[in-house]
């Protein structure tokens, strides 16, 4: 039976989860149109009434448009502070991280265990790490795979507007300008990720090996490019959402 809806607004969609225990039972994403919003609100009664709601997001504009499409339901997790993490927050200030970021980090401990690297690869591209026993040191922010296709063609007056080629790894060598910009940036930021990882894990000395956890809904475009072979955990941020969602519900959760 379904106990717990998850609600994950992004820069781009939003992603709605339903789960039973720990258990992701299903999940579908919708944009941020008012079209698509009659959509998630049937998807989200599908749970059972008085069913427990966690509406977190990093687009506060969408979150409160969602929010009250749902009845006015508040949202659970607004800032850093809502965020019972089973980690330390060891960034300053810690209020300044994405939540996301935390999510994905508690995630990922939970799920994968000790040190780790979290690598989402959304709007923007973030590699953070997590050092034992568990504090969240922070990372890397750079521009996602669509970001930097739409900054090309909006800065340089002669270039296309790319897209990406889902199911296809760029050729390194472009032989017109299309294949060239989709090289470029898709083949670019596999390598930076894998620079990122390296760098990070360099600073992890005695502390072991990192488990390096991959996510985000263009993580699929870099995978098969990627030198730091990750765990891919396409649904990462929803069961960190999910975790603390059931932490804030235990009045002993610290």
């Amino acid at each position: 039976m379904i106990d717990l809806v998850v609600l994950d607004v992004g820069n781009t969609t939003a992603t709605v989860a339903l789960f039973t225990g720990e258990r992701l039972l299903e999940r579908r994403s919708f944009g941020h149109e008012d079209s698509s919003l009659a959509d998630l609100c049937a998807f989200v009664g599908r749970a059972p009434p008085g069913c427990a709601v966690a509406l977190a997001g990093v687009r506060p504009s969408a979150c409160r448009r969602i929010a009250d499409a749902l009845g006015g339901a508040r949202p659970l997790f607004q800032a850093p502070r809502d965020f019972r993490a089973p980690i330390e927050n060891a960034c300053v200030p810690p209020e300044n991280v994405g939540l996301d970021r935390l999510f994905n980090a508690a995630a990922a401990v939970s799920r994968h265990g000790l040190p780790a690297i979290v690598v989402d690869v959304g709007t923007a591209v973030t590699v953070d790490r997590v050092d034992p026993p568990g504090v969240f040191r922070g990372g890397a922010i750079a521009p996602g795979v669509r970001l930097a296709f739409e900054a090309l063609q909006r800065g340089a007056e002669l270039l296309p507007l790319v897209t990406p080629a889902p199911g296809q790894v760029p050729e390194a060598l472009g032989t017109d300008t299309v294949p060239a910009i989709q090289s470029g940036v898709v083949r670019g930021l596999a390598g930076l990720v894998d620079r990122l990882v390296d760098d990070l894990a360099a600073g992890l000395a005695a502390s072991g090996v990192p488990r390096v956890v991959l996510t985000g809904g263009d993580a699929p475009l870099l995978l098969p490019l990627l030198s730091c072979v990750p765990r891919y955990d396409a649904d990462l941020t929803l069961h960190g959402i999910a975790l603390g969602a059931r932490r804030r519900a235990r009045p002993e959760a610290s």
